[in-house]
């Protein structure tokens, strides 16, 4: 029936000879859901396709106006028109209220997007790896055809992110906030890195150390192999910093690490050395912890430098480690008491773990 919700009876089962009588049908009070299609610029979008998911479908008229009959409860809208983006937004009907006018703005559909990509030499590239990152996340992957040519036909919004790897090339990226025709990408030859990682003294190979390289491209890897060894190929030439940890020592920094166009070079040693430890309490003078208090370590000479900083925990404990060897000062501040600062020597490969450090109330 017009303006009501459709209804589903059954099972029921009939013999031969035999009538039903007694059914009862209660029919819900269905809505209406009318609106506007514009474009970005507020102009009417006729002929627009607008269907409430699941339930009813029409067109817009020649002023983009639409009205769906017969739809009810929590639903999408989805909206297609040529050469706009399709647009899907949640709505809610109500039988037993008007619901107001819904406005859909339609964003123009994007051209496709296309490009090149060469190598080092000027040559086509095919197989390379395309991925095209937009806003909101939204990431498109494609491969280069024979000619070293991509055409990606529903590119996200941009601005894009566009990365593109090739064996033997060294990574590509830019960022582009739209496309002024074909895309020509130039890849340059990709430089290697090699790294060793060992203990200072013993030079035992550290595992999952971690570096992070800055340079002609910023890059992290999470940890070395079980022989504290690293293999990176693919990179930008070019002078780069490196910056390794590991847990239980110091993390050192090397500047100025060249990365050149070979493929297999002479691998560089890191020496870690490992480091001491501070832990302990912080507690009140009346000896209850004192949870969320700040600690900061610094060097103790005559020009500081600050190490590390932590909280308490809820138990107002805190542990500071990887330290270098030697004085260093530590300064504890809580809010409501009397910050406090005192001196401690730190010895490596040691953790002392019994400090004790009480502070008085403002």
């Amino acid at each position: 029936l017009a303006g009501l919700r459709p209804a589903l009876l059954g099972p029921f089962m009939l013999l031969p000879g035999q009538r039903q009588e007694g059914i009862e049908v209660r029919l819900l009070l269905a809505g209406l859901l009318g609106g506007q299609v514009v474009d970005v610029e507020g102009d009417p979008v006729p002929f627009a396709r607008v269907r409430f998911e699941g339930q009813a479908g029409t067109v817009t008229d020649d002023r983009g106006r639409f009205l769906l009959e017969g739809v009810w409860g929590n639903g999408h809208l989805l909206v297609q028109a040529e050469g706009y983006a399709d647009r899907r937004q949640p709505v809610r009907v109500e039988a037993t209220e008007p619901r107001q006018p819904v406005l859909v703005a339609l964003d123009e559909r994007l051209t496709p997007l296309v490009g090149f990509v060469l190598g080092p030499q000027g040559e086509e590239v095919p197989g390379a790896e395309v991925l095209v990152e937009g806003a909101g996340g939204i990431v498109r992957r494609l491969i280069t055809n024979q000619a070293g040519d991509f055409r990606l036909e529903d590119p996200p919004p941009p601005p894009w992110t566009i990365t593109v790897t090739a064996s033997g090339a060294a990574r590509w990226q830019r960022t582009l906030p739209r496309q002024d025709g074909p895309l020509q990408i130039e890849l340059l030859a990709g430089g290697s890195l090699r790294l060793e990682v060992l203990a200072a003294g013993s030079y035992e190979p550290l595992p999952a150390a971690r570096l992070l390289l800055t340079g002609p491209e910023r890059l992290r890897w999470s940890g070395t192999l079980g022989n504290g060894y690293l293999a990176i190929d693919q990179l930008t030439p070019g002078r780069y910093v490196a910056r390794v940890e590991a847990d239980g020592f110091l993390p050192q920094e090397l500047a100025g690490l060249l990365v050149e166009e070979r493929r297999d070079p002479d691998p560089v040693r890191l020496l870690l050395v490992r480091g001491g430890g501070l832990a302990g309490q912080v507690t009140d003078l009346e000896g209850r912890p004192l949870a969320g208090a700040r600690l900061s370590v610094s060097t103790a000479g005559e020009r500081p430098e600050r190490l590390a900083s932590v909280r308490t925990d809820g138990d107002g404990r805190f542990r500071l480690s990887p330290l270098p060897e030697g004085e260093v000062r530590m300064t504890i501040e809580a809010d409501g008491f009397v910050p406090e600062t005192v001196t401690e020597r730190v010895v490596a490969e040691e953790e002392y773990g019994d400090l004790e450090i009480r502070l008085a109330p403002e």
